[in-house]
C-alpha cells in the first residue's frame, strides 16, 4: 500500500504549500510478527518558515541588509557563493540575513526562516520541479521532480 498527501495543487502553483509525499510500506516477514516501514520524502523549498539552517563549526557564512525573507531569498540568488540562507526577525538590523556556503539540515526555530538555493517551476502541467543547477562543486545540485497523474 502507498499513501500521499501534500498540499500541492496540480496546476496551481499559488495555491500550493510544501509539496510532500509520505510513502508508507506494511512488509510481511516469515516471523508471526508483522514488520512496517515508512519513509517520507519532503524536499527543500526556497523559503521554509520556522526553520533555522545551522552552519558546519567553522562556518559564519555573510550577514547582509535584507528586509525580509523574501529579500534574503534574493540576496541568496545573486551571490556566487550562497547554497543556503536564515532570515532572522529579531537579529540587529540591517543584516538579519545569513548567506551560506555550504546546505546544512534544518532545524525548527520560532523566528527564523531559511532556504535552499534553486527555482522551482512546472515544465508540464502534472510536474512540479526543483533545478538546483549542475555545479560540480556543490553537492546540492541537481534536480528533483514530483509528478501527478
Amino acid at each position: 500500500q502507498v499513501y500521499a498527501h501534500s498540499a500541492f495543487v496540480m496546476g496551481q502553483p499559488e495555491a500550493s504549500n510544501r509539496p510532500v509525499v509520505a510513502f508508507h510500506l506494511t512488509a510481511r516477514n516469515p516471523s508471526a510478527e508483522d514488520v512496517e516501514v515508512a519513509f517520507m520524502v519532503a524536499p527543500n523549498l526556497k523559503l521554509d518558515a520556522e526553520t533555522r539552517r545551522q552552519p558546519p563549526k567553522g562556518v559564519e557564512g555573510q550577514w547582509v541588509a535584507a528586509a525580509d525573507a523574501a529579500a534574503c531569498v534574493k540576496a541568496c540568488e545573486r551571490s556566487p557563493t550562497c547554497l543556503a540562507w536564515n532570515f532572522d526577525a529579531t537579529a540587529p538590523a540591517p543584516t538579519p540575513c545569513q548567506l551560506l556556503p555550504a546546505v546544512a539540515p534544518n532545524q525548527h526555530h520560532n523566528t527564523t526562516a531559511s532556504g535552499v538555493r534553486g527555482a522551482w517551476a512546472m515544465p508540464s502541467p502534472a510536474t512540479l520541479t526543483l533545478d538546483r543547477g549542475d555545479r560540480a562543486d556543490d553537492p546540492w545540485s541537481g534536480g528533483f521532480s514530483l509528478t501527478g497523474a
